[in-house]
């Protein structure tokens, strides 16, 4: 897994624990931290696979080395 879905989702675990800790102690403030953490960090997952999605080459574009042209000497005496 790459480093920024780590990232994301370390929001994601402090988001909730901080709505949590927020919900238990009537402290909105942190409690609405949580949740804009939370789904920050959900949308950032899911940004960051529709960009990766749209980057990736199509495999019609890549092509297998085997298939790959290859510099062969024109003229002159073939080696047996």
């Amino acid at each position: 897994m790459p480093r920024e879905d780590w990232i994301c989702i370390g929001f994601m675990i402090l988001g909730a624990l901080l709505f949590l800790y927020g919900a238990n102690f009537y402290d909105n403030f942190v409690g609405w931290t949580g949740v804009f953490l939370f789904a920050a960090g959900f949308f950032a997952l899911i940004a960051l696979a529709v960009y990766n999605a749209l980057m990736r080459k199509p495999e019609a574009e890549t092509k297998p080395e085997s298939e790959a042209p290859t510099l062969q000497s024109s003229g002159g005496a073939q080696n047996p």
